[in-house]
């Protein structure tokens, strides 16, 4: 719900990035692909994210926000070219990750998958926690990777919107209603 809620806000200072999809998970991966762009389709698609990545960081406003699960995931070097490209742009990059207790994480996990009517694969999501914060510790520097408890904020905000609301200091009330 937040990134849906997010999609479009513009408060004149902050700005959600317009990659496309609310969920900025997909055009960031087709960015920086873990194998590299194998053929001339896929380094043409790297190309055009990447293109409407510099796009959205050429906004005229002091903030520009993205929302994406899947750069935890992202392999080192692609980390370290999506901080590069950013870097051209932005003198001040924070990355905030929330993280869930496991047995919370995979209860939501399934909960997804059965409102969208898809199978619920959880191997990709085993583990491995520890590795990734350390890895976007190391790429953007350990004082600007900030790491909340999903559970501890959620409980603070009535729902997950206004969760990354209160955590960026936006306003509310220029979110979308979802």
């Amino acid at each position: 719900p937040n990134q849906t809620a997010m999609q479009g806000y513009d408060d004149g200072h902050t700005a959600y990035a317009d990659l496309g999809p609310n969920n900025h998970s997909i055009p960031l991966a087709l960015a920086f692909p873990r194998s590299g762009a194998a053929d001339q389709r896929d380094r043409e698609l790297v190309a055009q994210s990447r293109v409407k990545l510099d796009s959205a960081l050429q906004k005229d406003r002091q903030r520009v926000v993205f929302s994406a699960e899947s750069i935890s995931s992202m392999e080192e070097g692609d980390l370290c070219a999506l901080r590069d490209q950013i870097a051209q742009h932005c003198d001040l990059i924070d990355v905030i990750i929330f993280v869930r207790e496991p047995l919370a994480w995979t209860a939501s996990l399934v909960q997804q998958a059965l409102k969208v009517g898809r199978p619920c694969d959880l191997h990709p999501f085993r583990g491995h926690m520890r590795e990734r914060l350390e890895r976007l510790e190391r790429v953007f520097g350990q004082r600007h990777v900030h790491i909340r408890r999903y559970e501890e904020n959620a409980a603070q905000e009535d729902d997950s919107a206004r969760l990354f609301a209160h955590i960026l200091d936006l306003d509310p009330a220029a979110m979308q209603r979802v």
